[in-house]
């Protein structure tokens, strides 16, 4: 058959496109964006911030006069009372101008003379020495006895001990006063003690049996912190040790103890505060300016951990003692392995002798002394008042 040739018959195509094809068609592939505008856009803002900060905390300080500046340490705190020199007066204000940050380890919070111990919150162990030098005079004439030659004791209090011992002496001629309990090592530390094994009425075998410390010598644990003495006397006319019962001329000591840095632990009439019964025999070492506090306020120990937090490196406490000026203030702790401690500095750096100790709970109690070189260079001569004071000489 021929081949139709023909077109007038044959349909018409015609290309129609559809409506939406112009979604369908890829999109032109745009060029990689630049990194990093977004972020420095973000660290510029950051720092207008910043800046904006520093300046507004700058006219604070200004309009409030606040010109205290911070000072790298170039020393550290001393760890012994004896090692201070206080000036006779200060300037609170002017001695906390500048400062310094010394940092402590947490674990520090547990030492120190002015920590609260007991059985529960724990023991430090204290830096013994022994007790035997502090029962002689400057002239070498033996003033008070041992009931134990190997008694010993935190080193920390045995010159101040001498030193009241010395001057109980001048003062009545007495060398009656015998140290009859100092340092115990903690229970633990003890050897147990046993009754000897037997053999009964039938011929049976008893075993050795541990044998229970009294309760009476449960009571006094806190001598476990080395920082604790009890008294007794030894009279030549009864022939041995007897009870110190802080009458006659004994009452120096509850009436001057303070001003050598001890407290009268167990004070009369305060048993619910120290969970214990009145001793008029058993003395702790706290140092002069706390001491000095607890004696004008009428405050025991635990009483004294509470007062003290009301007075900062801002607004501190000061105290004349026996031996001079000193500053008080609380610290509390970081709840970081670390704490930074404000101490007043000079304009070199150098910080001003202080003590740092741990009240054994939440922070830290700081006893500031002043030289007079001290006090000199940072303007903060005194007139000599002080919100505590007690008198310079033993009576």
């Amino acid at each position: 058959m021929a081949k139709n040739t023909d077109n007038r018959n044959r349909p018409t195509r015609v290309k129609v496109r559809p409506a939406n094809v112009a979604a369908e068609r890829p999109a032109r592939r745009q060029p990689p964006k630049k990194q990093g505008g977004g972020a420095a856009t973000v660290l510029l803002i950051l720092l207008v911030v910043l800046m904006f900060a520093a300046l507004a905390g700058w006219l604070v300080k200004v309009a409030l006069g606040n010109d205290r500046k911070e000072i790298k340490p170039q020393t550290s705190a001393v760890s012994s009372e004896e090692s201070l020199a206080p000036a006779e007066s200060v300037d609170v204000d002017a001695l906390t101008q500048n400062f310094t940050y010394v940092t402590v380890n947490s674990k520090q919070m547990n030492y120190g003379p002015l920590g609260l111990y007991s059985e529960d919150l724990g023991y430090p162990a204290p830096q013994l020495e022994s007790v035997y030098s502090s029962l002689f005079n400057s002239e070498g004439l033996q003033i008070a006895s041992a009931a134990d030659s190997k008694m010993k004791a935190d080193k920390a209090l045995l010159q101040p001990l001498n030193q009241m011992l010395s001057d109980f002496y001048d003062k009545t001629g007495l060398r009656t006063i015998m140290l009859t309990q100092a340092y115990t090592a903690p229970q633990a530390e003890k050897e147990p003690q046993y009754t000897e094994g037997y053999y009964d009425d039938y011929g049976n075998w008893v075993e050795p049996q541990l044998i229970e410390q009294p309760a009476e010598e449960k009571t006094c644990a806190d001598h476990e912190d080395g920082l604790e003495i009890d008294l007794g006397l030894y009279l030549d006319d009864v022939g041995g040790v007897t009870a110190f019962d802080g009458k006659g001329d004994y009452a120096w000591f509850a009436e001057n103890a303070y001003k050598y840095g001890f407290v009268l632990r167990y004070p009369e009439g305060a048993d619910k505060q120290t969970g214990y019964a009145y001793n008029v025999a058993h003395f702790r070492y706290v140092g002069r300016a706390a001491a000095a506090v607890m004696q004008e306020q009428g405050l025991t120990f635990e009483e004294f951990q509470e007062y003290i937090k009301s007075y900062s490196f801002d607004s501190p406490l000061s105290v004349q003692t026996s031996v001079g000026c000193q500053v008080l203030y609380y610290i509390a702790d970081s709840g970081m392995e670390t704490t930074d401690v404000q101490i007043p500095a000079d304009g070199e750096g150098n910080e001003c002798p202080c003590i740092i100790s741990g009240n054994n709970s939440d922070g830290y109690i700081v006893t500031v002394a002043p030289t007079e070189e001290f006090v000199l260079s940072v303007g903060a001569q005194g007139d000599g008042s002080s919100e505590i004071s007690n008198d310079t000489n033993a009576e």
